[in-house]
């Protein structure tokens, strides 16, 4: 008996054994939606926030490359940390 399409149900009807069998987990269903995603699909309102998010972490990004302190952090990635992090 098909239940939902992520898992399939089997029973025995005499001795009420049941077992479910899952098919697909949870990144494969969350890969499969990816994989089916149309960019026309997406309302305008995400596509502008993901652009929004996308520059912001950029632009973070270059604002953190004259940080203080940085110069350390660039070290410590360089030479691996001490590896108890």
């Amino acid at each position: 008996m098909q239940g939902f399409p992520f898992f399939n149900l089997q029973a025995c009807r005499i001795c009420g054994w049941v077992e479910v069998l899952f098919v697909m987990d949870i990144a494969d269903r969350f890969v499969e939606y990816v994989h089916d995603l149309n960019y026309r699909d997406l309302p305008v309102q995400v596509v502008e926030a993901a652009k929004k998010v996308v520059l912001d972490t950029l632009a973070s990004m270059v604002a953190g490359t004259s940080a203080p302190g940085i110069d350390i952090l660039v070290s410590l990635g360089r030479h691996g940390g001490q590896g108890h992090a």
